[in-house]
């Protein structure tokens, strides 16, 4: 397979990255890195992609690289890059070893991806969006390494989803700073909600999640976001299709995630419990529209 400018694809990086004399096996690490189902749900997903081993794939806020070596794995030559924000940790021979390998690469403090213009086939991410400030910046530099014809797939949630997932209290996300809100998550810090919760008495965990949230996430109404979304590309909703591989040893649900007129509903409650999952396919140049449009009003 060749890139957009007709040159040979270099092959997958992956015998330079890990082998039996150098670093623990990949194949070891990507099943321990297997047991969080929505990386095992992007694995299953581009893996499915027609000619995936012939892909190249971006995981845009990759992390510590875990989706990195289960693709990579898998025989999909992945990629990752990341701000490395200090509200998160990033340790480990695997890691380090895909650093000095060019395969997960840092993003500088002026937002340039550090890959060329149309460099990758696919690019996907996972929970991610929601801690990016600069979305527009964010999207400019996406679609300049994203090759003609190739495609994006995210999961991220909306300001409209009533669970906030990273410190596991309802509604935190869409209540004001202040007394108020303190004292709602407290009461249900109390009540058992929450995570990581070892080390710190209730009111210091308050203190310490609220701080996080407000710090790292920016949580969008979903206007904007389809706003933003409509100027670019043609937008495609399936949540669906994580649910009914998250349903695929139940069968009852299985069942009903299948009928086709349940497609609807299921989507919309599934965007308010959890998250989008959106596939976005740039515009042709003709069709990008010269001012934002009406988004719809449905999240």
């Amino acid at each position: 397979m060749t890139t957009a400018n007709g040159a040979a694809r270099p092959k997958p990086l992956a015998e330079r990255v890990v082998g039996p004399d150098r670093s623990p096996d990949l194949a070891v690490a990507a099943a321990e890195d297997s047991a969080d189902v929505n990386r095992r749900f992007f694995s299953a997903y581009v893996t499915s992609l027609p000619d995936s081993d012939r892909l190249r794939v971006l995981d845009f806020g990759c992390g510590g690289g875990a989706a990195v070596r289960m693709l990579r794995a898998a025989g999909v030559d992945c990629y990752g890059a990341d701000t490395f924000y200090d509200g998160a940790e990033y340790r480990g021979e695997l890691f380090e070893q895909l650093l000095d390998a060019g395969i997960v690469r840092a993003i500088g403090a002026d937002g340039v991806l550090p890959f060329e213009d149309a460099f990758f086939d696919l690019v996907i991410s996972d929970q991610v969006f929601e801690h990016v400030e600069d979305l527009e910046g964010v999207l400019d530099q996406l679609d300049r390494v994203l090759r003609p014809g190739g495609r994006m797939y995210h999961h991220f949630p909306s300001r409209e989803v009533l669970r906030e997932g990273h410190i596991h209290i309802p509604l935190a996300h869409r209540l004001r700073p202040g007394r108020f809100r303190t004292a709602y998550t407290l009461v249900l810090r109390t009540a058992g909600f929450g995570d990581w919760k070892e080390g710190r008495t209730r009111r210091e965990w308050v203190d310490w999640r609220l701080g996080w949230i407000d710090r790292y996430c920016v949580y969008r109404p979903y206007r904007e976001l389809r706003a933003s979304f409509d100027r670019r590309y043609v937008v495609r909703h399936v949540e669906i299709e994580y649910c009914r591989f998250r349903a695929r040893d139940r069968p009852v649900l299985a069942r009903a995630l299948a009928a086709r007129s349940f497609r609807a509903p299921a989507e919309r409650l599934f965007r308010r419990l959890a998250f989008m999952a959106v596939e976005l396919t740039p515009l042709a140049p003709a069709d990008v529209p010269s001012r934002p449009g009406a988004a719809p009003s449905t999240p």
